[in-house]
């Protein structure tokens, strides 16, 4: 069908008396780009290792129940078991990692588990980074969901989330956190020189991202 020498799409488009148009391909499961163009496993991986630990042995999940129990400090009281379906279902996991940040580095130090991740600075700003990058797109993906969802509506809300990307990147380079209030809260302690080489290494993912979006041949993109 969406073949591009020998599917409908790629023999519309070599024919040269068939009408110019844009095909889009899985338009709602857009957020599979992710993934790909955030190249965030160094983030990734390691958090789902230390939830697996935390929810797949019922001890362990008593054991740092109790924790949060005991700081008692407005904390969420646990975590959300480890999805492997959607990779976009992974951003609520992320979110209340970071929300347990140090109760699950606690915990970790108590198991005598080494994750040197858990004291470093710029890899606890990736991990507010993509927090942020998922709620955003997370917020995207409802919009593309539902009953009666025009084709002109969906590339509508594509479209709109291509432009604010471009404004995410923009602000991003300025050192306007605005959009990214995990980054922010995660930047507090990282020195000036290392938030601006972290810094721009976001801008440069975000522009990953808005290229993935944007559609191959669009002059509204050019």
């Amino acid at each position: 069908m969406i073949g591009s020498v020998n599917g409908l799409v790629g023999l519309c488009k070599a024919d040269q008396t068939f009408p110019t148009f844009w095909n889009f391909h899985c338009i709602i499961h857009r957020e599979q780009l992710v993934s790909k163009s955030l190249n965030l496993d160094n983030v990734m991986k390691p958090v789902m290792e230390m939830v697996n630990y935390i929810r797949t042995h019922a001890l362990n999940h008593r054991q740092f129940r109790n924790l949060i129990a005991e700081l008692d400090q407005g904390l969420p009281g646990d975590l959300p078991l480890h999805c492997t379906v959607r990779w976009l279902s992974k951003g609520k996991v992320l979110s209340r990692f970071f929300e347990l940040l140090d109760a699950v580095k606690m915990f970790m130090e108590e198991k005598n588990k080494d994750y040197p991740e858990l004291s470093d600075l710029e890899w606890i700003m990736d991990l507010g980074f993509l927090v942020d990058m998922l709620c955003h797109l997370d917020r995207l993906n409802l919009t593309l969901q539902g009953k009666l969802k025009m084709l002109p509506d969906l590339v509508q809300s594509v479209f709109a989330f291509v432009n604010k990307l471009k404004l995410f990147k923009a602000h991003i380079q300025k050192g306007d956190l605005t959009h990214f209030p995990t980054l922010l809260k995660a930047s507090g302690q990282v020195t000036s020189a290392a938030l601006n080489k972290q810094r721009a290494r976001y801008a440069a993912l975000v522009e990953n991202l808005h290229e993935s979006f944007v559609c191959p041949g669009s002059v509204i993109y050019k």
